[in-house]
């Protein structure tokens, strides 16, 4: 068979399947140029998003955090171990700047996590316990 008949057949495959997946009266939808425009999507149900699930979640920013330190520490580590070994000024020079810019490249995530991740996820929650709060004393002024 030649190339250009197994390539039809490969895509005559994939056009079966496509059809397959298909669920009745959910056919898929196409713009005036031919180009498939996408559903909604798959519906899971609402999204409860809680001040516990953030803080949940910010610790687990946080272990990741410290899984990177021991990355780092290890990488360092290997790294000092090596360089000794290596000869020549251009190989040493070469090796400093490495370490420089993995130091400034570690310290930069470590950062984005701590502050951009995690901090933003615990004061996401604590703004969700003062609203809660706010709403809760209103509640009950009214009453």
């Amino acid at each position: 068979m030649s190339f250009r008949g197994e390539w039809n057949s490969i895509k005559a495959e994939v056009e079966q399947d496509k059809a397959k997946m298909s669920l009745a009266g959910l056919a898929p939808e196409y713009d005036g140029n031919g180009k498939e425009i996408p559903g909604p999507g798959p519906d899971f149900g609402a999204v409860v998003i809680t001040p516990a699930l953030l803080r949940k979640k910010a610790k687990e920013a946080d272990a990741t955090r410290a899984n990177l330190k021991k990355a780092d520490n290890s990488a360092v580590d290997a790294i000092k171990k090596a360089s000794p070994g290596l000869k020549g000024f251009e190989c040493q020079k070469g090796i400093r700047t490495f370490e420089e810019r993995w130091e400034r490249q570690v310290d930069h995530l470590d950062r984005l996590i701590e502050n951009g991740v995690a901090g933003g996820l615990n004061s996401a929650a604590a703004e969700m316990d003062l609203q809660d709060t706010n709403q809760a004393t209103k509640f009950k002024s009214k009453n």
